[in-house]
């Protein structure tokens, strides 16, 4: 195999239509990935909508105001909902430990 060949196998491979290159596979699978996870995300929500504000919240305080306010903000909102199952378990139960539309 000489040098002549290795060219030539290149300039055949860049020519085609047919094949996608590593980089656009690598590309698509990232973006489907990324549409996959901002669906399940989204589902997520609306099935747990008490939870995921204060997700949201702490999130909007991270992009805000930094790491450690958002870090802050969850473990204010963890203690919070320890708080509130320690103490009024039945509320807690019916206000937050169901999924939204569900019956029971």
């Amino acid at each position: 195999m000489g040098r002549g060949s290795l060219v030539a196998d290149q300039s055949k491979s860049r020519g085609s239509n047919s094949s996608q290159s590593a980089v656009d596979v690598l590309i698509e699978t990232i973006l489907v990935g990324v549409a996959k996870t901002v669906g399940l995300l989204a589902w997520w929500a609306l099935r747990f909508p008490l939870a995921s504000a204060l997700i949201a919240f702490a999130l909007g305080a991270t992009v805000w105001a930094g790491w450690r306010l958002g870090v802050a903000v969850a473990v204010l909102c963890a203690l919070g909902y320890g708080l509130w199952w320690y103490l009024e378990r039945e509320s807690f139960h019916r206000v937050g430990g169901t999924r939204f539309g569900s019956r029971g």
